[in-house]
Order: structure tokens, then C-alpha cells, then sequence
């Protein structure tokens, strides 16, 4: 497992849910030995009208979720560095990548070294925590489906991550997020043609283009451009949607935002 975890919302099969994924290990998947997706699924005792779990509830989950990865041993067999091998002398072959909630029902999914055996796992894991009944299986995923198509957050999601991360760092050094103050916004092309559409597309919404020199690390030319408005925090999701839409429309990428302290 890596450090980098966050939670989001979205909807699964017409229900709200709510999705905890390891988000640092989008850039291993998928790690090599592990080729099995295995979860486990309980029901709520007391879901809320949108089928999450309530706060009087959540830390019997965080303690059934706790004694499932530890029981398991999830991430031991990973080697810090070694870009997710898995430890040849087996001690274990499980990695937690994450879980859903919705419509009241807890699903928390591991990816394997082979299927056979996962049952017992999960019950040598959750026999002291009889209080919630659960149901389990496991099956072939070399590609790593379920958490690259279903919990890893789509673009825009990942996005709004993002920003939720930053306005969090705002607000730690007492920023009013909902005052407004210049931001400044950076995306990149392919072409040059691509990038002064964005920038005539942008300037009608009323952002100031600029057009800094390509980064040395760039691996091929990007035709880089830099937009100033005049924006609070509280709002970014629908500005940086905006752009990151346009870019995408001219065959560019967005690549985030900046803003200084206000207070």
C-alpha cells in the first residue's frame, strides 16, 4: 500500500457512493505476482437515507476494515521501493487498494497472488467480529480492472481531489476561501494551433493568457500557457472543470491551479 489515500464520491448503479482508493498505487498497477482480485462485503446496521454509514457506526467499520487488513497481512509482502515485487518467501501475497460504500453495503477489495485459500483468510481475519455478517470471492483480475476501471476516480473526480487537497492547505494557514483573488491556472499542447484556440476560448471567458517557456523536464515540446482570473477557492471545481474540458477539446492537458493566502 502506498500513503497516498483519498475518498470521493460518485454514483454506482444509480446509488450515491462513496469510494476510499489507494491512489499512490496507480503508478505500479498492476504489480506483477498479483494477478486476483479477492473483496468482502458486509451490510450496514444502520445506513443513512443515502445508504452511507452514520458516525455512530463508522468505528465499528474502521475496526472490521482494521482487523481485515492486518488479518490478512495486506502490503506486507511489499517491498518499500522495489516498485511492488512481491517478497519471494511469500510471508504474504494480499494488497488493500481500497473500498466502496453504497446503498448500504461495504465492499473492500485486495488484490492476490491466487484465489485458493481466501476464504479461510477472511475468516481467520473476521472470526472475533461475528456482529457483521459477511459474504466473500475472488476471482482473476491481471489487468487490474476493478481498481483502475471502478475505484480509481475518473478525471474529473481526480481533479476535484485535487482541489480539495489544495483549498485544504489554503485554509490550514487561515485563508478565506471565499474571498476572491487572482489565480493562476497552467495547461500545455501538443501544437501551437492548439493552444491559441484554447487561449481565444478562455479569453471569452475572461481569463488573462500568458505563454512561459516549455519546462526542461518536458519529454517533447509543450506549448505551454499560464491564465490569470480573478476567482475564490470556494469555486474552482467548476472553473478548473472548465479548462481542464477546453484543453482536452484542443488536444492539451490542464495541469493545476495556484493562489496566494488570503485572509
Amino acid at each position: 500500500m502506498s500513503d497516498n489515500w483519498d475518498a470521493y464520491f460518485c454514483e454506482v448503479e444509480g446509488s450515491p457512493a462513496s469510494i476510499l482508493v489507494d491512489l499512490g498505487m496507480v503508478e505500479q498497477a498492476p504489480l506483477p505476482g498479483l494477478s486476483c482480485m479477492g473483496y468482502v462485503a458486509v451490510d450496514l446496521k444502520d445506513p443513512d437515507e443515502n445508504g452511507f454509514v452514520r458516525r455512530k457506526e463508522y468505528g465499528a467499520l474502521a475496526a472490521l476494515e482494521d482487523s481485515l487488513v492486518e488479518g490478512i497481512g495486506a502490503g506486507r509482502g511489499i517491498r518499500p521501493g522495489a516498485e511492488g515485487d512481491v517478497d519471494p518467501a511469500g510471508e504474504c501475497s494480499a494488497v488493500y487498494v481500497g473500498r466502496c460504500i453504497s446503498a448500504g453495503r461495504c465492499e473492500f477489495f485486495f488484490y492476490l497472488a491466487s484465489t485458493d485459500g481466501w476464504e479461510r483468510r477472511v475468516d481467520a481475519a473476521l472470526g472475533p467480529l461475528p456482529s457483521y455478517p459477511w459474504e466473500t470471492g475472488a476471482h482473476e483480475d491481471p489487468d487490474w480492472g476493478v481498481y483502475l476501471d471502478f475505484l480509481y476516480p475518473s478525471e474529473p473526480d481526480l481533479l476535484f481531489i485535487q482541489n480539495r487537497r489544495l483549498c485544504a492547505r489554503l485554509r490550514d494557514q487561515g485563508d478565506d476561501l471565499s474571498k476572491e483573488r487572482g489565480i493562476e491556472h497552467h495547461a500545455g499542447f501538443a501544437t501551437e494551433e492548439g493552444r491559441a484556440a484554447f487561449c481565444a476560448a478562455a479569453r471569452a471567458a475572461g481569463f488573462a493568457p500568458e505563454f512561459p517557456e516549455s519546462a526542461e523536464e518536458d519529454p517533447e515540446p509543450v506549448f505551454r500557457v499560464l491564465l490569470r482570473r480573478a476567482d475564490s477557492p470556494d469555486s474552482i471545481d467548476e472553473v478548473t472543470l472548465f479548462l481542464a474540458e477546453l484543453a482536452e477539446e484542443h488536444q492539451g492537458a490542464y495541469f493545476g491551479w495556484c493562489a496566494p493566502v488570503t485572509m
